[in-house]
């Protein structure tokens, strides 16, 4: 049985040897950010990232569902080359790498936020979308794989 959220961030807390939260500093942080929040603090600048989407649709929301189920280590060794993708002429590393090379294939013409389309991916076609400037490949790619094609066989299914 999966935990959700908030029951696997509470069963980890338990379990933790090394790492404890301290429940008055969660508290502290949370009114901070409640007040920051009421005097207009946050402001919503999502777009003003330059490889985010600009537009405000159904594609964007698909677009940070795609990007979001794949946004998960990109760290690389010491010395060891570095995950990067260039996409109109700037070149991204990390997380921004994720969003270049989703843009690049979209810019192909490719239609990954289809559902119907990504749950039938192969490695292989992962691996051609994710295809570096540097010659490294995207770390985890095969785990990669799986999660965005599971996560199209359950949008698809709906």
């Amino acid at each position: 049985m999966a935990l959700g959220p908030r029951e696997s961030g509470e069963w980890i807390a338990k379990q933790a040897e090394h790492v404890k939260i301290n429940p008055e500093a969660v508290r502290r942080l949370a009114t901070r950010l409640a007040a920051d929040y009421k005097d207009g603090k946050f402001t919503d600048n999502y777009d003003q990232w330059e490889p985010h989407p600009k537009t405000r649709d159904k594609s964007t929301l698909e677009w940070i569902f795609w990007v979001s189920t794949l946004n998960f280590s990109f760290w690389t060794e010491p010395g060891e080359a570095k995950y990067l993708v260039t996409h109109k002429g700037q070149k991204w590393s990390g997380y921004f790498s994720l969003c270049a090379a989703l843009n690049r294939a979209l810019d192909q013409g490719i239609p990954l936020l289809d559902p119907a389309f990504y749950s039938t991916l192969t490695l292989q076609q992962v691996k051609d979308i994710f295809k570096s400037d540097s010659g490294m490949e995207i770390p985890l790619v095969e785990e990669r794989h799986q999660v965005i094609t599971e996560a199209g066989l359950c949008s698809f299914s709906f």
